[in-house]
């Protein structure tokens, strides 16, 4: 069974062994000629490096950007005018040296080995700025020339974000297609095999997934343009996979034969299904804010997530994850 990590800034589902996958959206298709590949532990391993360069380095961009511009207006730049200097966090070369050599590779991955290339330039970009910025920080100098430096590190800064964003997001269109089909491969092996609670745990985050793919990145009032009918219908998929699996969870001979006698994997499957009761309860709650206009979260938000906010389902989707993985 497929181990899965969740990365919080991009919703990814990540794998961590030469046996492990990364699930996706419906939204794109790649070419047949992939499905061979699938097999190839070769294949497998570097989609792996790629999905780990996702779930470390990027997430890590994601966590430099919000410090950053959390004190830096991102139109005027920083001066002395700001509240407090919080300076930058910087990346990670190892994490570049890595994608380098996972690049180079074989198999080819045709769909994404191109644009991984873009993504490592425009990443060992950004790391070069973040590291000049952090030692203009770190020594204060923007004592001495009233931010001047800082003012052009700030303008490029703003650039290697955005180039960095746009290659990884172009990227990523690619490979949301590649893992639909891994994920279908993969879970069409589980159903031959008669596995059918593995099938549908895999298919409850899969169905889980496609919630997020209606809400995107939205939020407190921009959710009012989200379409209330698809999202109501992407959760009555779920409900659907999610009454299997309890009817399942009674099953004592289908549970044995997936997970043994005395399996502790097993004995997680109750948690599992608490969380996606959860998640019902919390994209219920996020449906019924949306059609009140109800998007007064409260003072605690985000530290303590709101219930029915975007973020307190993906904080949920994050337990369904974890307790998958428990099952491994």
């Amino acid at each position: 069974m497929k181990k899965l990590i969740l990365s919080c800034i991009t919703l990814l589902f990540i794998a961590t062994s030469c046996n492990d996958e990364k699930k996706a959206s419906n939204a794109e298709q790649v070419n047949t000629k992939s499905l061979d590949k699938f097999e190839s532990k070769e294949f497998i391993d570097k989609y792996n490096m790629y999905i780990g360069f996702g779930n470390r380095f990027d997430k890590n961009v994601g966590n430099s950007y919000e410090r950053y511009f959390s004190w830096a207006d991102y139109e005027k730049g920083p001066s002395n005018e700001s509240k407090r200097i919080g300076g930058v966090t910087t990346l990670s070369d190892f994490e570049l040296e890595k994608l380098e050599k996972a690049i180079a590779l074989d198999p080819e991955i045709e769909e994404v080995d191109d644009l991984m290339k873009t993504v490592l330039k425009d990443a060992t970009t950004l790391y070069s700025t973040l590291e000049k910025a952090d030692s203009y920080y770190q020594k204060q100098d923007y004592k001495d020339d009233d931010f001047a430096l800082g003012k052009d590190l700030h303008k490029e800064l703003v650039k290697a974000f955005e180039n960095y964003y746009k290659s990884y997001d172009t990227m990523y269109i690619n490979f949301k297609g590649l893992q639909n089909s891994l994920k279908e491969f993969e879970a069409n092996k589980y159903k031959e095999n008669g596995e059918l609670i593995r099938y549908n745990l895999m298919m409850e985050l899969n169905k889980a997934d496609q919630v997020f793919d209606v809400i995107g990145n939205l939020d407190g009032e921009k959710l009012k343009s989200v379409d209330i009918k698809e999202l109501k219908a992407k959760l009555a998929d779920f409900r659907t996979v999610h009454n299997e699996l309890e009817a399942q969870n009674k099953d004592e001979t289908q549970k044995t034969k997936e997970f043994g006698k005395t399996s502790i994997a097993k004995s997680f499957l109750p948690s599992f299904i608490r969380e996606g009761n959860s998640f019902i309860r919390e994209t219920r709650n996020l449906i019924e804010r949306i059609e009140k206009n109800d998007f007064d979260y409260g003072i605690t938000h985000p530290s303590i997530p709101a219930s029915g906010s975007a973020l307190k389902l993906r904080a949920v989707f994050g337990n369904l994850v974890t307790n998958y993985n428990r099952m491994n």
